[in-house]
């Protein structure tokens, strides 16, 4: 995701800039919800965001090992958050 000189596009930026944001605002309805229909609402966003995170970097990263790596670290992250729906 950086250019051969080791710098960072705009447009990188920009993509960083917006899964980030996307995060904190479900991390935050996550951390405000009230239990039941809520948190699982925002359960289910998290999961399915990160999930769609290790299809779509998984499959189109342009370099071939960062493709394994961060979509194992997208999955990771919806499975964690999936698990923690089935335990509350």
């Amino acid at each position: 995701m950086t250019t051969p000189a080791g710098d960072v596009t705009a447009g990188v930026r920009t993509l960083i800039a917006g899964i980030g944001a996307r995060d904190a605002a479900i991390g935050l309805a996550m951390l405000l919800a009230p239990a039941g229909k809520p948190l699982q609402v925002a359960l289910a966003a998290r999961v399915a965001s990160d999930a769609a995170d290790a299809v779509v970097f998984g499959t189109t990263l342009p370099d071939r090992s960062a493709r394994t790596k961060v979509a194992a670290f997208a999955a990771t992250w919806a499975a964690l958050c999936a698990v923690s729906a089935l335990v509350r």
